[in-house]
């Protein structure tokens, strides 16, 4: 499992709220841009990956009349993407597991329950 050192933030330090809220509240604080971030990264570099394994998947099955040394860099091409592919997996499998730690819902409503006490 991932961990992040938590730092509680200068506003929450003194907040009339428990010091596991304060916790939850600074990881979702780190988290919400990162989450928004890999949803992103994930889903353009997806959609390129689909791209460059379906045309060199179709190059292969065309049966085009390509030199073997081309026809192992083209296998080559495909093993990276696929690696890569699963590579951006596992970014999102440890989004998820660090995700997973807090319930979202609940420190949303008590970050803006918190946020007004500290205005």
């Amino acid at each position: 499992m991932f961990s992040i050192d938590i730092v509680i933030d200068e506003d929450l330090a003194e907040a009339d709220i428990s010091d596991d809220l304060k916790r939850e509240i600074s990881i979702y604080r780190r988290l919400k841009p990162l989450i928004s971030h890999c949803l992103n990264l994930n889903h353009e570099i997806n959609n390129s990956l689909g791209g460059i394994l379906g045309y060199a998947e179709l190059m292969q099955t065309e049966n085009i009349a390509l030199p073997e040394n081309n026809r192992q860099n083209l296998q080559q091409i495909i093993k990276c993407a696929e690696r890569i592919k699963r590579q951006i997996g596992r970014l999102g499998d440890l989004k998820s597991d660090l995700a997973g730690e807090i319930d979202i819902e609940a420190v949303t409503a008590a970050y803006k329950q918190a946020a007004e006490t500290l205005e």
